[in-house]
C-alpha cells in the first residue's frame, strides 16, 4: 500500500475522531517503515497503550500485496494481560475498529478493510475474540488462519494454549490453538511485570520456534512485545524500547496529561497487628469522607484502594455509612464474579462515573469506588481524589495513574495510609 505513516493517521482519526498522540505516531512510522516492532512500549498511564492495536492493523494491511513468506506484520494480534476488566476494555476497543472497518464510508478505513480481505481471503476483514473466565466464545474461535484477528484474552487463557494445555480444550484441538497462539502472532503483553513467567515463556518459545522451523516458516515466531507505564528490571534497559517524548507532544491533550499535578501525603497509623486490618478499613473510609464532603467541595469522584477483599470490603461498609445519601459508593473486588457485575449493572455504572474522558458532566452528588488492586492496572479510570493503603512503588505509581488520569484538575490530592504494625512485616506488601 505505500502510505506508511499517513495511512496510519487518517485511519485512526477515522475510526475513533481524534488525533493521535506523537508516540502513537512513532510507533506507526517504526513498525510500518521499519525497522518494526521495539522489545517494549514504556508511556505513562493514560496515553492509550492499547493503540498499539491500531498500529498492528494498519502494519499488517500494509502488507496485504506482498507474498505471505515475505511480510513481517503478523496475522495475528493478542493483547494479553492479567486483568479482566483490562481485557474488556481492549475487546471494546478491538470492536469498534472492526466495526469501523466493516461500515465506515472513509477511505483511509475503506482501504484498510480491503487490503485485511485479501490476506484473510474472506468476506471479513477483522476479526474480534474475547478470551478470559465468566465469558463464552466458539471452540473454533478462528474459522481459518490466515484470518486477520485481534485477540483479548487473561495470562492463563492464552498461555495454556501457547503451552498445548488450553483451558476447555480437547486434545484433538490442542495443537491447533498453541499453533494459532504460538505462530503468525505478536504478542502485547500489557503490563508484563504482572506476568514475568509469561513474558519468559513467549521469549523462550520465540527463540525455539526460530531455530526449529528456521527452514520452514521463516519470521513466524510469536513476537512478544511489553507495553507497561512502569517497565523495570532488564526491560527497562533494553535498547528497543520505544518511550513518550514529551517534547515531541504537541496536543493540548498531551501536554496536559504530562503535566498532570498530583500531591501524595503519607498517614502514619498506629495501630496493633490484631485488630489492625479492621482500623485500617475506617481510616480509609474516615480519610475519604472528610476529604470528600469537606469544605471547599469540588471532589466529584473518589477512589479508595485496599490491598485485601477484606480491607476492601470493611471500608466500603464503613464509607457507606459515614455519607449516607450524600455520596454514591460502589464496591469492586477481584471476588465479584463477571455476570453478578453485570446483571447489577455495576461495570456500567462505574464507566458511567469514573470513566476517563475529555468531557465529564458534573454530577449531583460525590461518587466513591472503593477497590481492591482490581483497578491498579491500566483501568481507564479518572478521580479526583485517592486514598490508598501502601503499597510497593510500583503499585502506588499504578493508583496514581487513576488519579487525575486525564489532567483536568488544577491539583489533585492523594493520601496513602502505613501502618508499620500491618506493613513492615506483610510478606507482599513490606
Amino acid at each position: 500500500m505505500g502510505e506508511g505513516l499517513d495511512l496510519f493517521d487518517r485511519f485512526f482519526r477515522a475510526v475513533h475522531g481524534v488525533e493521535p498522540f506523537a508516540w502513537q505516531r512513532a510507533l506507526a512510522q517504526r513498525v510500518i517503515e521499519g525497522p518494526g516492532w521495539p522489545a517494549a512500549v514504556d508511556v505513562p498511564t493514560g496515553f492509550g497503550k492499547t493503540a498499539a492495536l491500531d498500529v498492528a492493523v494498519v502494519a499488517l494491511a500494509s502488507q496485504a500485496d506482498l507474498p505471505p513468506a515475505e511480510r513481517t506484520a503478523p496475522t495475528r494480534t493478542f493483547l494479553v494481560v492479567d486483568r479482566r476488566l483490562l481485557v474488556d476494555q481492549a475487546f471494546d476497543r478491538a470492536r469498534r475498529i472492526a466495526a469501523a472497518l466493516e461500515t465506515s464510508q472513509d477511505e483511509a478505513v475503506r482501504q484498510v478493510a480491503e487490503a485485511l480481505r485479501r490476506v484473510g481471503g474472506g468476506p471479513r476483514p477483522l476479526e474480534v475474540v474475547r478470551m478470559r473466565g465468566g465469558v463464552t466464545w466458539s471452540w473454533r474461535w478462528l474459522a481459518s488462519p490466515a484470518q486477520p484477528a485481534v485477540i483479548a484474552g487473561t495470562v492463563d487463557q492464552f498461555g495454556s494454549r501457547l503451552l498445548f494445555r488450553g483451558y476447555g480444550v480437547g486434545e484433538r484441538l490442542r495443537p491447533i490453538d498453541a499453533a494459532l497462539c504460538g505462530r503468525d502472532a505478536l504478542v502485547l503483553l500489557d503490563e508484563a511485570h504482572l506476568a514475568p513467567a509469561l513474558v519468559a515463556t513467549v521469549h523462550r518459545a520465540r527463540a525455539l520456534e526460530a531455530r526449529a522451523e528456521a527452514g520452514v516458516l521463516p519470521r513466524r515466531a510469536p513476537r512478544p512485545v511489553l507495553l507497561s507505564a512502569t517497565l523495570r528490571g532488564p526491560e527497562a534497559r533494553e535498547p528497543e524500547v520505544l518511550r513518550a517524548d514529551a517534547e515531541a507532544e504537541r496536543s493540548e491533550a498531551a501536554r496536559r496529561r504530562f503535566s498532570a499535578s498530583r500531591r501524595l501525603a503519607l498517614c502514619e497509623l498506629g495501630v496493633r497487628a490484631r485488630d489492625g486490618r479492621l482500623a485500617l478499613a475506617r481510616t480509609l473510609a474516615q480519610l475519604a469522607a472528610r476529604m470528600a464532603l469537606g469544605e471547599g467541595g469540588g471532589i466529584e469522584r473518589i477512589a479508595v484502594i485496599a490491598n485485601t477483599v477484606e480491607a476492601a470490603r470493611a471500608a466500603f461498609e464503613e464509607l457507606r455509612a459515614a455519607v449516607g445519601d450524600r455520596a454514591d459508593v460502589e464496591l469492586l473486588v477481584g471476588r465479584c464474579r463477571g455476570f453478578e457485575r453485570e446483571q447489577r449493572g455495576l461495570a456500567d455504572r462505574i464507566r458511567e462515573a469514573f470513566g476517563a474522558v475529555e468531557t465529564r458532566p458534573a454530577r449531583p452528588r460525590p461518587a466513591a469506588l472503593v477497590a481492591t488492586q482490581t483497578i491498579e492496572v491500566g483501568a481507564d479510570l479518572d478521580v479526583d481524589l485517592l486514598v490508598t493503603e501502601a503499597a510497593p512503588l510500583d503499585a502506588l505509581l499504578q493508583r496514581l495513574g487513576r488519579l487525575n488520569r486525564l489532567g483536568l484538575r488544577g491539583r489533585a490530592e492523594a493520601v496513602c495510609v502505613f501502618a508499620p504494625a500491618l506493613h513492615a512485616e506483610d510478606p507482599v506488601y513490606g
